[in-house]
């Protein structure tokens, strides 16, 4: 091998590898979100911290709009 081509090699393998990482499927399952998955102790239990975090912040806006009143002032 020349040069060169330990040169393309490397070029090719350093973008595989980087194009590899990017689709790498490493996240643990989050599990659905209801009140009782909710609780801070379901919350706690999730080992992942970006799933962790993803997860407490779906919990947190898991509520439907409710309208408060039409006050006539």
């Amino acid at each position: 091998m020349n040069l060169k081509q330990l040169k393309t090699l490397a070029l090719v393998a350093t973008i595989a590898t980087l194009i590899v990482a990017c689709f790498h499927d490493s996240e643990e399952e989050m599990p659905i979100v209801n009140n009782e998955n909710c609780k801070a102790e379901g919350i706690t239990k999730i080992e992942d911290k970006a799933v962790r975090d993803k997860f407490a912040s779906l919990c947190a806006r898991r509520g439907q709009f409710k309208p408060t009143p039409k006050k006539e002032w």
